[in-house]
């Protein structure tokens, strides 16, 4: 039954004898509120000045309001002793707080070994804020139970969101135009940062178990994945160990076995499967290559059809574009070895150096220069340094060819060796050597001396010749000889700078030297030969020379020796003819 308390109404304090236990009395002039104490005192225990109501007269006494239950009681009063304020069980102010006000403080719970919480009694779901005492953890949960369905949990030094059951946990961030999540995708075990609130959908980044952080790909930008061993680029995760990649798609299909490689670029390196140790920098560098080892590709499109070849180095743009199978190949400049396929063990070093636009298999070339060895394809063996130097060379081996411009039309020759700037060149001694085999030329027509400390070696061992004959002409070609002094005024110093064509040319002596010189003309020679059945090839010409091109005549003077060996002999029959 409830209990009802009556209020006697007056003017002025009560005596004892005005009042009965357990009923108050209200002094309406003074607006003050009295009781008995159970002992016959008057004891204050409100007054109300104006519009509040004031519990207490201030003495040093707790005051309280104590809600008298059937099963269990509660207090809201001030605790004189402390002076906090306290909601609490029972009815003895400072045993049992569930709530305690200080001067710039509210505690919830009295310390004891109890959970202390605040539920939210929802029309479908509850919530609660509180401590885990079993725990000695705050927590923030749904339900009435501290400890159960934890949303957020707070600990000496960590924030804990989530309960480890199967389902998401998030953090939402509502926006007023875009909401973000920080949360755990539970489906991939995954920790998400995205747009929206639904925790795997449009992520900005994702980190997985494997320590692995994958960047979305938007418009601008592409994505970064990390798995501890290998960055990486488009959020799948290759199994090799110790790769790094940089780039979209790059070091895509990379598998067990390949390691220890670097792709930086979009799509660099991106069907490599098992190569080890590769260093590709610029976008589709080595893009198809698959099981190459060992090769380093710097520059955009390098390697760019690699398959398998390995040891290969390429620095540049383009620079061994079609290289496939073909292995420890160096080159350095823009289009170096472009058209390379097969061919292995070569060096070019030069913008478009050994281009090859047909195709190149050759093996151990070098070329040293811009467009040096240009067009070669099965050539090999052969060194060129200098621009443009073996320009044309496509299958000749084992030349040397050393200048500017030197060898330039050279095609199929072999063994030729060019030194100097032109030399092999239609202004050269050689002439315009493109299939010639075994010919050396030093410089070209500009040349005027040649210094040397020793004379030159001409080969003759019996043992090398073949078919030995007795030649037996002597004073009948030294007497048709006639040796004349001249000037040179060289066709080939009136040619244009892309000019070749040596007959075409008219002289006008503006090019005349001054220096004069001493010799034979080449053609007197040659009729001498012909008279006697010689000089009708190339391979039969004794004394007289056609260069390669066949545009001059030369003389080797040495080997007038030989006829003035005979033309001394003859002479010295006739002396001793004379001398009788």
């Amino acid at each position: 039954m409830p209990t009802t308390i009556k209020l006697k109404y007056g003017s002025g304090a009560p005596s004892a004898s005005d009042l009965v236990q357990g009923e108050p009395a209200l002094d309406l002039t003074n607006k003050r509120l009295y009781s008995e104490d159970g002992s016959g005192n008057v004891i204050e225990i409100g007054t109300n000045p104006s519009s509040a109501v004031t519990i207490g007269s201030g003495a040093a006494a707790d005051t309280k309001i104590v809600y008298d239950g059937n099963a269990k009681d509660f207090y809201i009063g001030l605790d004189d002793s402390t002076d906090k304020f306290v909601v609490g069980v029972g009815s003895a102010v400072g045993t049992n707080s569930i709530l305690t006000l200080d001067d710039d403080s509210v505690t919830v719970g009295d310390g004891t070994e109890v959970d202390t919480k605040i539920i939210y009694d929802g029309n479908a779901k509850d919530f609660y804020i509180g401590l885990d005492d079993s725990t000695d953890k705050f927590v923030v949960g749904v339900g009435s139970a501290v400890g159960t369905n934890s949303i957020l949990t707070l600990d000496d030094d960590s924030v804990t969101v989530g309960d480890g059951a199967e389902v998401d946990t998030k953090i939402i961030f509502d926006g007023n135009a875009q909401d973000y999540y920080v949360g755990l995708d539970d489906s991939s075990d995954s920790l998400v940062v995205g747009l929206g609130s639904a925790v795997g959908t449009t992520p900005a980044f994702t980190i997985n178990s494997s320590q692995q952080v994958t960047f979305a790909q938007t418009a601008t930008f592409s994505n970064i994945s990390t798995d501890g061993v290998t960055l990486k680029l488009d959020g799948s995760y290759p199994t090799g160990v110790e790769n790094t990649a940089l780039g979209v798609a790059a070091l895509e299909d990379v598998e067990s076995g390949g390691n220890y490689n670097v792709t930086i670029g979009a799509k660099s390196g991106t069907d490599l499967t098992t190569g080890v140790a590769n260093t590709f920098v610029g976008a589709y560098s080595a893009y198809t290559a698959t099981t190459p080892s060992y090769s380093v590709g710097i520059g955009y499109h390098v390697l760019y059809d690699l398959t398998s070849g390995s040891h290969n180095v390429a620095i540049g743009l383009q620079s061994q574009y079609d290289t496939n199978t073909g292995h420890s190949n160096t080159t350095l400049g823009n289009y170096s070895m472009y058209g390379n396929t097969t061919g292995y063990l070569n060096t070019a070093c030069g913008y478009a150096s050994m281009y090859s636009s047909a195709g190149h298999t050759g093996t151990y070339n070098a070329a040293l220069g811009a467009q040096s060895l240009y067009a070669v394809t099965t050539g090999y063996n052969n060194t060129v340094i200098g621009g443009l130097s073996g320009y044309g060379l496509t299958e000749g081996h084992t030349n040397t060819l050393i200048g500017v411009n030197a060898g330039y039309a050279l095609l199929t020759g072999d063994n030729n060796t060019c030194l100097g700037g032109n030399a092999g060149r239609a202004a050269s001694p050689s002439g315009n050597i493109t299939s010639g085999n075994n010919v050396i030329c030093l410089g070209d027509n500009s040349i005027t001396d040649i210094y040397c400390a020793d004379t030159s070696i001409s080969s003759s061992d019996e043992r090398d010749k073949a078919d030995i004959t007795d030649f037996t002409h002597g004073l009948s070609w030294i007497s048709k000889m006639r040796p004349v002094t001249y000037k040179w005024d060289k066709r080939s110093w009136y040619l244009g700078e892309d000019e070749d064509d040596i007959t075409a040319v008219t002289r006008d002596g503006s090019k005349k030297k001054s220096k004069v010189n001493v010799g034979l003309i080449a053609q007197e020679v040659l009729a001498i030969e012909q008279a006697d059945s010689f000089s009708s090839s190339k391979d039969n010409m004794l004394v007289v020379n056609l260069n390669e091109d066949e545009t001059g005549y030369g003389i080797k003077y040495e080997r007038i020796v030989p006829v003035l060996i005979n033309a001394i002999k003859e002479l010295e029959a006739r002396i001793k003819v004379l001398e009788g």
